[in-house]
């Protein structure tokens, strides 16, 4: 197994630049991607998506799609790893979401302790 990898998709500068510090101590031997907008994000994605352990994606992002396409697409590759959406809307209907399973909503603001459960679930998931 190579390095634990995370993709994460946040337009905000100063919560990309938070979170990447939090995952640099929290993993200090992962590989960690952060995009701005789902373009980026998806060009990466059909490329070595299918090496990413966990999907952190925010939902209103600039691009072509948000991050529920983004995720879509994710699934659409089958691409099993699981998606987080951290987000400060309310999650959707689960009807937008029944073709996206393994998945979970974190509402923003977010703990340090919730960042920690959800690497300690991807762990587990990729391990299994």
């Amino acid at each position: 197994m190579g390095k634990f990898m995370i993709l994460h998709l946040e337009d905000d500068p100063a919560l990309k630049e938070t979170v990447m510090e939090l995952l640099t101590m929290l993993e200090p031997e992962g590989e960690v991607h952060q995009f701005t907008n789902s373009d980026d994000a998806l060009h990466f994605i059909e490329a070595e998506g299918d090496k990413v352990d966990v999907f952190l994606l925010d939902v209103r992002v600039p691009g072509q799609m948000d991050g529920i396409g983004v995720a879509k697409q994710v699934r659409a590759l089958n691409i099993g790893s699981p998606i987080v959406f951290m987000s400060a809307y309310q999650r959707p209907a689960t009807a937008d979401l029944s073709d996206t399973p393994n998945f979970e909503w974190v509402k923003k603001p977010w703990s340090v302790e919730q960042l920690i459960g959800i690497l300690e679930r991807a762990h587990a998931s990729a391990e299994a």
